[in-house]
């Protein structure tokens, strides 16, 4: 109900709204000061991303700007005295570059020549971006001393905002993800993957919208990314500002703010035709509506249903994996004055899949057998307030955030019988419903001083309760059997300085030290209760060089840590015994003798904490007269100990265990290269080579091995062509091709199922004018049936026939309006 009234309101208020005559306006207060300090307090008081040339090395000052301007007044009265000007290329996007030099002419006698034809406009591609606001402190993407990407989901016009995360992390070759479904998958970065399977343990990455945490040990929610103004990606354990299960890196997605400056919307529409499937359709629309000088509120709605391409053969089905998804967003944001700001957030999506996306080995492609259908549901609510001051140099951010995360998962449990022939061959379903409430809270200050230097220091609390209900039985009356809560609490004190140390070379140094209780209570459906605690404390260090021999260059050196909480995970079957021993409690059965110590010691398991420590160097430079090439190159070694894992056992059942320590090398590489004025190639690799060390022999075969579903080789390659056609329209062609290498599903002697090892290819086209876009996209060009993902099932994984097809052949034509 909730997400109806927001659409329907989105929707009548885009249908009754007239388009913008005026341009945005923007309170902008920034004194004299350096162009590269003045760039930098601009972009974030406007929110515009600014790129093009390096202008640290600037020594003139601008000239002070207060008062409220559009975007092109506010930059000329910056930039007035200076030898900068600048490009805006749309209402979020500046390319800053230097004024061409006045050169005199000599005193020559005049000819008669031919005049040169005349170039046309050609949109100038922006290749940095200033702020890079994931560091917390403001801190300039040149001066970053770490990997770090900045993506548009809009960058090359295409379908990718009627998609979610994962579309986004897919141009990172050193990315890697499950592939259950939407709303379903885990996402890793750098090597750093416990797991296949979803279960309680804590994330390895740190997922924020905004300011609010989105996720803190279940799946990635799967947000479509329609009004999303870009995703910063933070590679390697980001413990100092993140906290625990942050291990991989920080992904943080940057929605648009309201605007009190103008009534303005957007609409977006798509459909897709799928080779072997049913076709799909998505529709969005946005509205932006100031209601007074100091009040905007900005609305968005979206629907969207995905074809099914997987049969059933068994129940003489076809496209049964179908997924409806409904959402939206809105934002309220208030501005009282002198520099305040008050925005008040909601994000709203359901996700229904009809049934699992997996196919069979032996059945003929996209085909696989089950007794009933295999559905999933998320219900996911995010709330947030954030409350901003800004200062001449000094920021003051205090954020809180409630999620609300339901999610529904039935499988296929009928393979059990197997192991009770007396049982009659009846189908079987096992649920599992898992209730996550996440409450969090950050208060940071930051601030910049002379001569580049930076800080950040703040508070963070965080209380997760996860609630996951396990069901066995008749599909339309399963019995419940087990219901676990788990709470983590998390409190920390955080800060990092950036300082220069020379004129050339920049010193990082931060800490976080964090407290974290974790509490664990089971109560079987015979009332007996088990209730245990954990308590942890760690220290999170970041220590980083940034060297810049010039103004094109950026070498640099980093040590992070970050860790996870231990808890406890419970034996099912340990459960069941205690219940069906007629004691009330297990002090109980225990005193009473109905079951021995080692049935406790062995039912109740505990992991410890799990904690990685990373080193990194790398380096990025700008290559060419006009630098046309923009190379970057890292190395890392990072080791992982007591790496906790959510492990399946030979029937199916997860449980959380530590499965050993593990060793991680790697090697990234980047290049985008702009050919001509309208043609720009990227190129990406990433090499890893993993290994699990001193492992568990309950869960492993052998010492060795590597870790889940990460690739020893990954790369990407595209291009980009941008032409003009007249005055008012150009014309847009992308492509890319992404090789992912093999891996194996786990690690554990039951899973070493091979998965990957395969190439997609996909190309764009758009025609754009200032007001709309049209735009067809084909993905999976080649019709590849690769095996993505070798699971489906946990209760039938074991006989190795599973795999998870990408989605085949896919057309999409679409637009997008701006009124």
């Amino acid at each position: 109900m909730r997400l109806r009234l927001l659409m329907i309101a989105t929707l009548f208020g885009l249908c009754v709204s007239t388009p913008a005559a005026a341009s945005p306006r923007y309170d902008i207060n920034i004194p004299a000061t350096k162009v590269d300090r003045a760039l930098n307090q601009f972009s974030r008081q406007t929110g515009v991303s600014l790129g093009g040339i390096n202008v640290k090395s600037a020594t003139v000052k601008t000239s002070p700007v207060r008062g409220r301007y559009t975007l092109r007044q506010g930059l000329r009265r910056l930039l007035r005295g200076t030898n900068l000007s600048f490009k805006i290329i749309d209402r979020h996007t500046v390319r800053i570059f230097n004024k061409p030099a006045r050169r005199n002419r000599p005193k020559a006698k005049p000819e008669r020549v031919q005049a040169p034809k005349a170039n046309r406009p050609v949109t100038p591609p922006v290749t940095e971006t200033i702020v890079v606001t994931a560091s917390k402190q403001g801190t300039m993407l040149t001066d970053y001393p770490g990997s770090v990407t900045v993506i548009s989901p809009e960058a090359n016009v295409s379908s990718a905002s009627a998609k979610g995360i994962d579309a986004i992390i897919r141009q990172l070759p050193s990315s890697a993800e499950t592939n259950l479904g939407s709303g379903r998958n885990k996402i890793f970065l750098r090597g750093i993957a416990d797991s296949s399977f979803n279960g309680p343990s804590q994330s390895t990455l740190a997922m924020y919208l905004g300011d609010t945490r989105l996720a803190f040990n279940s799946p990635s929610p799967d947000l479509r990314l329609y009004d999303v103004k870009r995703v910063e990606i933070l590679e390697g354990p980001q413990g100092t500002l993140y906290g625990a299960g942050s291990l991989g890196g920080a992904i943080r997605t940057i929605a648009e703010k309201p605007d009190i400056s103008a009534l303005y919307g957007s609409g977006w529409a798509q459909i897709s035709l799928t080779k072997d499937g049913q076709p799909s359709a998505a529709l969005a629309a946005m509205i932006n509506m100031p209601i007074n000088d100091d009040l905007a509120i900005r609305a968005l709605g979206y629907v969207q249903s995905d074809g099914g391409y997987i049969d059933d053969a068994h129940r003489k089905l076809k496209d049964i994996n179908k997924d409806r998804i409904k959402g939206g967003r809105a934002s309220l944001l208030f501005k009282p004055g002198d520099s305040w700001s008050i925005e008040a957030s909601a994000a709203l999506q359901t996700i229904h899949t009809f049934d699992g996306q997996f196919a069979e080995l032996g059945e003929r492609a996209l085909t696989r057998r089950s007794a009933i259908a295999q559905p999933f549901e998320s219900e996911f609510a995010a709330y947030s307030m954030a409350i901003k001051k800004e200062w001449n140099n000094l920021n003051l951010v205090s954020a809180t955030g409630l999620v609300n995360n339901r999610l529904l998962t039935r499988y296929d449990a009928t393979a059990l019988l197997q192991f009770d022939p007396s049982v009659p061959d009846t189908p079987l379903a096992f649920d599992e419903r898992r209730k996550i409430r996440l409450i969090s809270h950050e208060t940071r200050l930051s601030g910049s001083g002379s001569n580049n230097r930076s800080w950040v220091a703040g508070i963070s609390l965080i209380d997760n309760e996860d609630q996951l209900t396990s069901s066995l039985g008749l599909p339309n009356s399963p019995n419940q059997f087990s219901d676990v809560l788990g709470r983590t609490r998390e409190a920390a004190i955080f800060g990092e300085l950036s300082h220069p140390l020379t004129s050339t070379i920049t010193g990082t140094v931060g800490a976080r030290v964090v407290y974290t209780r974790f509490d664990v209570n089971n109560i079987t459906q015979g009332g007996i209760a088990l209730d245990l605690d954990r308590e942890d404390v760690r220290y999170l260090p970041t220590i980083a060089l940034g060297w810049r021999p010039d103004r094109r260059s950026l070498i640099y050196a980093r040590y992070q840590k970050g860790y996870r909480p231990g808890g406890f995970s419970i034996d099912e079957d340990f459960l069941n015994d205690v219940d069906s021993s007629g004691a009330r409690n297990i002090e109980e059965a225990v005193n009473s003798e109905l079951i021995s110590i080692d049935d406790l010691v062995g039912g109740i398991e505990i992991f410890r904490s799990d904690s990685i420590d990373t080193v990194e160097a790398g380096v990025r430079s700008k290559i060419g007269h006009s630098d046309q090439v923009i190379a970057s190159a890292s190395i890392f070694y990072s080791r992982w100990k007591n790496i906790q894992a959510d492990i399946v056992d030979l029937f199916g059942f997860s449980e959380t265990a530590n499965i050993g320590d593990g060793t991680i090398y790697g090697i990234t590489m980047g290049l985008e290269w702009q050919l001509t004025p309208s043609l720009t190639v990227t190129g990406k690799f990433f090499l890893n080579d993993s290994e699990v060390t001193n492992a568990e022999t309950k869960f492993l075969k052998s010492e060795g091995g590597r870790l889940p579903n990460i690739a020893n080789v990954g790369a990407n390659a595209g291009f980009l062509i941008t032409e003009p056609v007249s005055d008012a329209l150009e014309v847009i062609v992308h492509s890319q091709l992404r090789y992912v290498g093999a891996s194996q599903l786990g690690i554990s002697p039951f899973f070493p199922l091979e998965q990957g090892d395969y190439i997609t290819a996909g190309l764009g086209t758009a025609l754009r004018s200032e007001k709309w876009t049209i735009f067809a996209d084909v993905t999976n060009l080649f019709n590849s049936q690769a095996n993505s993902f070798s699971l489906g099932n946990p209760f039938t994984v074991t006989n190795r026939q599973q795999v998870t097809p990408i989605r085949p052949l896919t057309v999409t034509i679409g637009f997008k309006a701006d009124f």
